[in-house]
């Protein structure tokens, strides 16, 4: 009897060797099933769009930055509400694209902050152009510094956004959503582009806000640009005037 009870006893709690191992074997089943919802879970669409999501944030937030440096910049003069189908620009053929009304702004000069987050791509105004100059000319980065790093904008001196849909010409700035491969390889990265509209609130004809709707497009890989509309994220924030 006293050793049936002994035995009773000592069933009531486990060792601490028992524990280790129900905790390990627990890890184990979390970091399955995070593995999955990160993974197997996930299309390989909705984690280039998530990865898009994130890639607006940032660049609205350079935007921001730029807006406390040089608050007077021509990108932020008004441009009117966005259009009600906000897009940056749709291919109609291999070498036309349609453009909304009003059209946004873009990087298209160089403030001298380059070495910090901007990245001049020249006067190469049309789209694919300023794809095949990203390509070509910044395959050769071997600087070891991440593409996502820096916005490429067209940079042509002018003061105003340069459209001509009928030849496929319009500017807009170059953002690395995902480097795909080679750190070095810039053909493999997945980019896209970005533009902003500005709207300005006055109160007594001064102006105390600019209110921002800031969009990014993409295609995913493999998409035929000319065939398929793109991918957009719209994001809106509010710089205060200073």
């Amino acid at each position: 009897m006293e050793k049936s009870i002994l035995k009773l006893g000592g069933q009531k709690g486990f060792t601490l060797i028992e524990i280790i191992v129900a905790s390990l074997i627990l890890t184990l089943i979390v970091a399955a099933v995070v593995k999955y919802h990160t993974s197997a879970g996930v299309s390989k669409s909705q984690e280039y769009y998530l990865k898009a999501v994130q890639t607006t944030r940032t660049e609205l937030e350079k935007l921001r930055a730029l807006y406390e440096l040089q608050s007077d910049a021509t990108e932020f003069d008004s441009t009117g509400a966005p259009p009600n189908d906000i897009y940056l620009f749709k291919f109609t053929s291999s070498t036309s694209i349609d453009l909304p009304s009003p059209i946004y702004h873009v990087y298209y000069s160089d403030h001298g902050y380059s070495n910090e987050f901007l990245k001049s791509i020249g006067a190469n105004n049309t789209v694919k152009d300023y794809h095949q100059y990203y390509e070509t000319n910044y395959i050769a980065d071997t600087d070891n510094i991440d593409g996502r790093t820096f916005t490429y904008f067209t940079n042509d001196g002018n003061t105003v956004t340069d459209t001509d849909g009928a030849n496929g010409k319009v500017d807009a700035s170059i953002v690395v959503i995902d480097d795909m491969g080679s750190p070095e390889d810039r053909k493999d990265d997945l980019i896209g582009n970005i533009g902003w509209w500005v709207e300005d609130v006055s109160i007594s004809g001064t102006v105390y806000l600019k209110k921002i709707t800031f969009a990014l497009q993409f295609w995913y890989p493999g998409q035929d640009w000319t065939a398929h509309d793109p991918e957009v994220i719209v994001l809106k924030s509010t710089l205060v005037k200073p």
